[in-house]
């Protein structure tokens, strides 16, 4: 068991825009982490009852079956909640903008005036992490909507609609030169290429919102911060569901100008609950399937969807979920 504690609070704004405070917070990491680190473990309480949920529904005795909707649906509403905790500290900037106001009581006339508001000083991007691109498909949009990540980023979008989404894929190279997805010891991340949906590679002076459903193997997104430090963005803020402490201040120690804001933190233990849904959302970060409630995903041009199924498509049945159940309105207080 991990005893040693590390406080983690989340960065101060760097706007002259002031944001609600957030209490210091503790998490059990490893030693060696600087005590500033910039990461911030939501509190909220339906963040914590979303992943409860989430932790039922990952924990069923038999994850392959037809209906992934639940947890698309999990994976979104917590998306929200933690894309909301992520954007409070970004940076704005005073700017004039113009307005149509009427010149009488009647409305007819018009004028345009001056005004000045508030607006985000840089530009946008959310980024998802994906072993491999199929270069034998060319259906970008059905092998992208099977990233757990690239769920997340559409999701912030709703947040941020001006933002534009990158996928970055990241294989691994093998000892004897072979890429692949494993993630052996004997392995390392090869230098990954940036790709996104407007064919814009160019992401400098970005503030760079990292999608990552669970935070556990951080050679991986090592390979990915390394990329987008060495493209020159402006910041990179990691929002995570669930993060395994080890790999929390591993991140923090190795890269203390990034931020990051999870869901919840994995015991050191490893031995107890949490490892169902690591590792379940461990495939969500590295291209399983979630779905999308409308069975896109299960076929691909025409072809049955069984013969394009592959490891790690989360699916469950609702009538499987017996841990706990949504709250009822009477509930709610």
């Amino acid at each position: 068991m991990c005893q040693t504690t590390t406080s983690i609070t989340h960065p101060p704004s760097s706007s002259s825009t002031t944001c609600p405070n957030r209490s210091n917070l503790r998490v059990n990491a490893n030693t060696n982490t600087n005590a500033n680190a910039n990461i911030y473990i939501s509190q909220h309480p339906v963040i914590q009852h979303q992943i409860s949920l989430l932790r039922s529904i990952l924990s069923t005795s038999n994850p392959a079956h037809d209906n992934a909707h639940d947890v698309s649906s999990m994976v979104r509403q917590l998306t929200l909640h933690l894309g909301s905790q992520a954007t409070l500290n970004m940076e704005t900037r005073q700017d004039k903008f113009s307005m149509v106001v009427p010149a009488d009581a009647n409305g007819r006339n018009k004028n345009l005036v001056e005004s000045v508001g508030t607006f985000l000083s840089h530009s946008i991007c959310l980024v998802s992490i994906k072993d491999e691109i199929d270069e034998e498909d060319d259906d970008d949009d059905d092998v992208q909507n099977g990233n757990g990540g690239y769920q997340m980023c559409n999701t912030m979008k709703d947040l941020l609609p001006h933002a534009y989404i990158q996928a970055i894929s990241v294989p691994t190279e093998t000892e004897d030169g072979a890429n692949t997805v494993s993630s052996s010891e004997s392995s390392t991340a090869t230098p990954c290429n940036v790709m996104d949906d407007n064919g814009n590679e160019n992401v400098k002076d970005s503030a760079v919102f990292l999608c990552i459903p669970s935070i556990d193997e951080v050679e991986r997104i090592g390979s990915v911060l390394d990329r987008l430090q060495e493209v020159g963005v402006h910041s990179i803020h990691i929002v995570s569901i669930i993060g395994s402490a080890e790999g929390l201040a591993t991140l923090a120690r190795n890269y203390p100008n990034i931020f990051m804001t999870v869901g919840c933190v994995r015991s050191c233990d490893p031995v107890n609950e949490d490892d169902i849904i690591v590792d379940r959302l461990a495939q969500l970060s590295m291209g399983g399937r979630t779905g999308n409630g409308n069975n896109k995903t299960l076929s691909k041009k025409g072809k049955a969807g069984k013969d394009r199924v592959r490891s790690g498509w989360i699916k469950v049945k609702k009538e499987e979920i017996t841990c706990c159940s949504p709250l009822r309105k009477s509930e709610v207080h």
